[in-house]
Order: C-alpha cells, then structure tokens, then sequence
C-alpha cells in the first residue's frame, strides 16, 4: 500500500497543501521532510507520538526524516492553540530542555535530530528582516487563525506574532540545506506551514505541508492526560507501569483509532483485534496489544516484558520468579522495606511500615488467619503462622497479604 493510502487510513491526514502533487513526489522520490518539536519541558509526552511516529513511517517508505528541536523557536512561544501568552522560557531552560527531548527524538524515532537555534542565533534583527520580514504580508498574518483568535480575546505581542516568520525561515533553512521538501505537523500549526510554503515559492523553491487531525478521546475530552496527569515519554516522569497501565485503561470506543495512530500493526492485524474487541470485549485484547506495542516502542522490549511479569505476579501469581530489573521495576509500585526479618514479630513490624496492615494487633489476627504470605525469589510461598518464632530467609521477599497486596524487602 502507498503511504499516503496508509496514512489516510489510519487517520492522519487532515490538511494537505497540495495532496495529488505530494502524492507524485512521494511515488517519485526519497523525500526529506522534518515536523518540529518546541522545547517547552525537559521531556516529551504522549501528544507528541503523532508526529513522532508519523516520521517513522516516513523512513520506513525510504523518505528521510528529521525531527527539528526549537531552541529558537522555543524562546519565542507559538501562540497556536493558546488563548494567552506563555510563559517566557529563560535560555538555560530551553537549551537543558532541548538536549533532553534531542535525546529522547533520537533514540525513539532514530531520525536526523537538528535545532533551530543554530542557524538563528547568529542573525542580526535587521538581517532577519531583511531577508526573511520582508517576504511576509501583515495582511496575511493577520488572517492566520493563531493570531486572529488571539486578537479577539487577550491580545498577541509582537514577540508570538513573529513565530511564524521564524517558523517560516526554518523550512526554508532545511529546503536550502537540506532538501527539505515537506513539513508535517498537527492541524493547529497550517497557517505556520502556509507562511513557510509562501517564504519557499518566493525563494524559487518547492514545498508541501501535510497536518494531521488533533486526537481527543470519544467522549471529547484531550488525549493524553491520567489521573496523576500529563502521560510523559520520560521514565523519570511518568513510570514505565504507569505508562503501560494508561493505554491498557483505553476505552473500547478509542482503542481502534489509537492502534491506527500509534502502532505498526497491519491494517490486518488490526482489524482482527476490531473484531475480537467487538465479540469478546471483556479480554481486552486490543488494549493489550496497544499498550504492549506502544511501551516497548518508548521503553524497550525488556521493560515491557518486566510490567506483564510483574503484573501476572500482582494480580494472578503466586511465584516470585522477577528478574533483576523486574525487580526495580517492583520497586516503583509497591511499598518497599529495608528491614532485617529474622521473627514474627519483624514480619508484623513490616507489615505495618509498609501500611499492609493498620495495626500490630491486626497483623497478628491476619497471620492466624492465615492471611500473610512470604515468597523467597525463585521459592514456593511460605505461609506464615504464631507457631513459627524465627526464620532463615534470604532478600529480596516479597510479603504478601490476601490475594493481590504486598510489599517487597529488599
């Protein structure tokens, strides 16, 4: 199948400048085409898996990708979408942030990383009018949906009203240098695109612009928040569990579209896991497949192979068999002790430290009970009873009350 067929289906073509002479160069020719990503925090979340992916699919056509870090663009602010002004950025956050989303563009997507501010910082104010001011009409700018919302609420400052030039001049930067012939982006940034593919015919060169369509859920509400908030691409920020628990939670309304959007699934396989969610929904097939294929894109295959083992023994096992970084995942997720357990009466003392259990009056009734579990690594659990006064155990254990809660001695 084309590409341009493939993106059709799965959703991710919007708005395109010139959709039948794209099609010609893209049959026709390796292109290069870049989408630009502005360093507004030190990590990337999962709004940005469309353009992200959307790359990838590019290079997997043989088209060559670059993902542009706004480290200019970034200290001006894209009032797209915003009903206020930003926050300025001061300069050392800009550039830690775009060093750590590089990183992160790099090794996911495996495309050509550059940043705007290297062939910004050195032009002149009346350089950049000059050459690039000069080709931009006020009349048109005003048009722009970015800027004539804003005009109509709380107002635009010079600086924002100028994104689009300099928005503008790196398309033609990466045309000039770089043969760049095609930006992609979301459906919010086609007036930008539009001033850049002006600023490219002025200068006798060819360019296309390609948007997708802004993803929110089936019930209207944004994409891409949890409970604890925004979902991030960063470990550090958003747990790799906690990751693969968001698109495991997916709706069955959203599953489909987002196994379009954000896998590389056959149109095939994907249509089985449509079938499959419709006659056995309560499997939730499709949302395993989805958040197993997008965790191990962004964290790796082992880490995605730790988070089922660890939650096959959370929620159905009763055999500590983790591997080593399984266990530092663990760690993540349940309450972890450090203490010695030598008696009884520590096993009752870690179970109220790790909040197990309320009260040691009530750790003594769960072990009569028979409540209360230790499993060595790689052991058959150990049932713990008031009989028992001393023990050999040997770390990490796990503690486990009831069917599905524990906590880990490490």
């Amino acid at each position: 199948m084309k590409l341009i067929d493939d993106l059709k289906w799965r959703g991710l073509v919007h708005q395109c400048s010139d959709q039948t002479g794209l099609e010609t160069l893209l049959d026709n020719e390796s292109v290069t085409l870049y989408v630009g990503f502005d360093p507004t925090s030190d990590s990337l979340h999962v709004g940005n898996l469309i353009p992200m992916v959307s790359l990838m699919r590019f290079k997997q056509h043989g088209h060559n990708a670059v993902a542009l870090i706004g480290g200019a663009t970034g200290l001006i602010g894209d009032p797209s979408g915003k009903a206020k002004e930003r926050e300025t950025i001061l300069e050392d956050s800009v550039l830690f942030n775009s060093n750590s989303i590089g990183k992160q563009l790099s090794d996911i997507t495996q495309a050509k990383t550059l940043n705007n501010i290297d062939w910004t910082k050195n032009m002149s104010v009346i350089d950049f009018m000059r050459k690039v001011g000069k080709n931009f009409s006020v009349n048109s700018m005003l048009s722009r949906d970015s800027v004539s919302n804003r005009l109509n609420g709380d107002g635009l400052s010079f600086t924002e009203f100028s994104y689009m030039l300099f928005q503008g001049n790196d398309f033609l930067h990466l045309a000039k240098e770089h043969n760049c012939k095609l930006q992609i982006g979301g459906s919010d940034q086609f007036g930008n695109m539009c001033s850049g593919l002006d600023l490219l015919r002025k200068n006798n060169l060819e360019g296309f612009a390609l948007t997708f369509p802004l993803l929110t859920k089936s019930d209207g509400s944004k994409f891409g928040k949890s409970e604890s908030g925004t979902v991030w691409l960063s470990a550090e920020k958003t747990s790799p569990w906690d990751f693969f628990q968001f698109w495991l939670n997916t709706a069955d309304s959203d599953v489909i579209k987002l196994l379009k959007l954000f896998t590389f699934l056959s149109h095939q396989e994907i249509l089985e896991l449509e079938e499959l969610t419709k006659v056995s929904p309560g499997k939730r097939l499709a949302q395993k497949a989805l958040a197993t294929e997008v965790t191990t894109l962004i964290h790796g295959e082992e880490m995605c192979k730790n988070i089922k083992d660890v939650a096959e023994l959370l929620f159905s096992g009763n055999k500590f068999d983790l591997s080593t970084s399984g266990i530092e995942l663990l760690k993540t997720i349940i309450p972890v002790s450090t203490r010695l357990i030598t008696s009884l009466h520590e096993i009752k003392q870690t179970l109220v430290e790790t909040d197990l259990i309320a009260s040691m009056t009530k750790a003594t009734q769960a072990i009569k009970d028979n409540f209360v579990h230790i499993l060595e690594l790689n052991k058959s659990p150990i049932k713990i009873s008031e009989n028992q006064k001393d023990f050999e155990l040997t770390k990490p254990l796990l503690i486990k009350k009831g069917k599905k809660h524990f906590a880990l001695v490490i």
